[in-house]
């Protein structure tokens, strides 16, 4: 046997063992299941009243997008902050089940949904709606 023969084989075989080795890690192999865990999702776009009589709540459509990558998402409602009076935080939250050790292609999910808050006090209210910690717009509403 000649020596290239010999090389050729031995690179076969170690070949052949780390494909072994390969497949049989790639079988055991289980998907880890990270714990649920609460965040913010992003708010796209807002529609809000500019004026309502006293009494009436203040009312504003907004487009949500939630991404799902290798899990699932859950919209849970907002979360509203009026800090000072008349001046209202408002951020988007939902619940994350990530699945790690999963590939997939991320899809973006939209869907409108209505907030509403109740307010009695007259004046200029003004509605600022954040992404995480980042302001993406503010809405002025004048309660008469």
């Amino acid at each position: 046997m000649s020596t290239k023969t010999v090389i050729k084989i031995n690179i076969m075989r170690h070949s052949i063992t780390i494909l072994f080795c390969f497949l049989i890690f790639s079988c055991t192999k289980t998907n880890q299941v990270s714990e649920p865990f609460v965040g913010y999702i992003e708010i796209d776009s807002t529609n809000t009243v500019k004026t309502i009589p006293v009494g009436q709540n203040i009312k504003s459509i907004i487009r949500l997008v939630i991404p799902s990558i290798s899990g699932e998402t859950t919209f849970l409602g907002f979360e509203v902050v009026e800090s000072p009076v008349k001046i209202f935080s408002i951020k988007a939250k939902a619940l994350y089940k990530p699945w790690f050790g999963q590939l997939s292609l991320q899809v973006y999910q939209t869907f409108d949904t209505t907030i509403s808050i109740k307010t009695n006090l007259p004046g200029r209210h003004i509605l600022n709606f954040y992404n995480s910690n980042n302001l993406l717009k503010s809405d002025t509403v004048q309660v008469n």
